[in-house]
């Protein structure tokens, strides 16, 4: 056997090297237990990705939050996409909250909750 050094981003898309970080996150999270905080907090993870992924990737948040007890914070920038995840989690019976932050002049941003 040989062992080959080999660099990912050669090989796979950026929703793919994505995708394999959260998958990495998502398992390590679930498998050692170094916070009492059952909680995630996900900085644009769908950026790479299609409405199928993105939709599978919803899925898998709706049981962690179900029956893993998970509380779960993601930023996004692409309103569309907040509204998807808005719309899953409310077929879902996921309570949720929206915070967008809009630009006020000199005073810089706010949070509407929505």
């Amino acid at each position: 056997m040989t062992q080959l050094e080999m660099n990912p981003n050669l090989y796979f898309s950026e929703g793919q090297l994505s995708a394999l970080s959260v998958a990495a996150l998502l398992a390590a999270s679930t498998t050692f237990g170094w916070s009492r905080w059952r909680g995630l907090l996900l900085d644009d993870p769908l950026q790479h990705n299609d409405v199928i992924h993105a939709s599978a990737f919803m899925d898998l948040i709706r049981q962690m939050v179900r029956e893993l007890r998970y509380q779960v914070i993601l930023s996004t920038h692409d309103s569309s996409e907040a509204e998807f995840l808005g719309r899953k989690c409310r077929c879902a019976g996921i309570p949720y909250h929206v915070h967008e932050l809009v630009p006020q002049g000199e005073n810089g941003l706010i949070s509407n909750a929505a």
